[in-house]
């Protein structure tokens, strides 16, 4: 219901520094410039000092940012309460979620969601933590799963749930008879990983970096960009990666693929739920984030 213009100003009123707002809005600094002139031209009155040191807000801004944040969290408690005038949750949920935790894990919350409440509908993207972010900061989405944390972000995370990450590999492979493996064996086999650049990239090699194996001494047969690249090509044995076990349950079952136990070594990342720390949460993701809560850590996820 508001403006982009005014979620720009919110997100640079916080901030106060236009090439971190154009970064994290995923936005030019002239776009970003741009909104806030507009703004400006609007009132007929400077929103920001441009001082050496960086943005400072006016006066005027300062009562526009009040206002403004006002506004919007007065739309959040009008849905809500015309939500508990119709006497049932309704309405869309804007979510963003990292990969594996979003294709595997997240959709089949939402079906056993959807069974409590059938008029609430979802809209899902799926993107690296620092897109999702970025959606966040915009308005794009109200509620966030992160793997791990964004340091120097301003974000309210709770702890949901630890990702274990395991070895695979195809059944014909060396390494499929069950017998655990040394970490320092990983360095002989060829591996995959995924595209550098890629947040699942990074977290891999710190993974690997975990068991005191530099990542640039892996034998690195390919570099995919998709994890349903990697888990074929591992099932076309053409080399191991380390990946989520959510992500490869499936043919784990089947028997498709082999998880393989390294000696000593239990490896895990945490995924967070995360709002902005000024959210209001419509009532409806509200129930779905305390819901999701007590489904991952009051009993098992299948």
């Amino acid at each position: 219901m508001l403006d982009n213009r005014v979620e720009v100003f919110l997100h640079v009123a916080r901030c106060l520094n236009i090439s971190q707002a154009a970064r994290d809005l995923f936005m030019s600094q002239p776009a970003v410039t741009s909104a806030i002139q507009k703004l400006e031209d609007h009132y007929s009155i400077k929103l920001f000092l441009r001082l050496p040191r960086g943005l400072e807000l006016t006066p005027a801004g300062v009562l526009l940012y009040r206002h403004l944040k006002e506004l919007k969290d007065g739309v959040v408690d009008l849905e809500n309460e015309m939500m508990k005038i119709r006497g049932t949750l309704h309405g869309k949920i804007l979510i963003g979620a990292s990969p594996t935790f979003g294709n595997y894990t997240l959709p089949h919350l939402l079906g056993l969601f959807s069974q409590l409440y059938p008029e609430i509908s979802y809209r899902l993207t799926i993107a690296n933590n620092s897109q999702v972010y970025a959606f966040l900061q915009e308005g794009k989405i109200e509620l966030a799963f992160l793997v791990g944390t964004l340091p120097g972000k301003r974000l309210d995370a709770k702890k949901i749930m630890e990702d274990e990450l395991v070895m695979i590999a195809a059944p014909g492979h060396p390494w499929a008879s069950g017998v655990p493996v040394k970490s320092s064996e990983l360095l002989t086999q060829p591996v995959i990983l995924r595209e550098k650049g890629s947040g699942s990239r990074k977290d891999m090699e710190e993974a690997y970096a975990e068991m005191g194996l530099p990542p640039d001494e892996l034998i690195v047969i390919a570099e995919l960009n998709s994890l349903e690249a990697i888990k074929q090509a591992v099932i076309a044995n053409l080399g191991t990666a380390l990946v989520s076990r959510r992500a490869a349950e499936t043919e784990i079952e089947q028997g498709l693929l082999k998880t393989v136990g390294i000696e000593g070594v239990k490896l895990a990342r945490n995924i967070y739920a995360a709002t902005l720390p000024d959210a209001r949460l419509t009532a409806a993701a509200s129930d779905l984030l305390q819901f999701v809560n007590k489904e991952l850590n009051e009993k098992p996820c299948s």
